[in-house]
């Protein structure tokens, strides 16, 4: 009876070492397995890191393009607009020679006591140059 006993104990004891050896095993196979998912888990960090680093590169580069491109047509805003107001400033002067120029003329004939064509013609084309520049301004 005492050797039955024993020798279930230790068909027992023999199969909790096969079950613990069976479950040690199956235990290093997961390692392995989670440190080869590791393994690629990190590889795929670095390729990550990587394409982030690249990836920030290009939107500085193209920040810094855009910015330089904004600021050239900044200046070419400008250098238009002063041209424009200078092109306004001439067209001013030039209208108000013109009215000069027509208020002489006129003068000299009226102490002629007449008006000359050639002073109508000029008065004419004055009155029609200046409609033309004032619809040029308003637009």
């Amino acid at each position: 009876s005492s050797e039955i006993i024993m020798r279930n104990l230790e068909d027992k004891l023999a199969r909790s070492g096969n079950e613990l050896r069976r479950v040690e095993r199956e235990m290093e196979r997961r390692e392995r397995g989670y440190e080869s998912e590791t393994i690629a888990l990190r590889g795929e960090l670095r390729e990550c890191s990587k394409a982030k680093e690249a990836t920030e590169r290009n939107m500085e580069a193209l920040a810094r393009e855009f910015g330089s491109k904004l600021d050239r047509l900044e200046r070419r805003c400008r250098v238009a607009e002063d041209d424009r107001c200078d092109a306004l400033d001439r067209a001013a002067r030039a209208r108000e020679e013109l009215k000069e120029a027509k208020n002489k003329l006129a003068e000299m004939a009226s102490r002629r006591g007449q008006i000359s064509e050639p002073v109508l013609k000029v008065e004419q084309g004055w009155e029609a140059n200046n409609q033309v520049s004032k619809g040029k301004e308003g637009s």
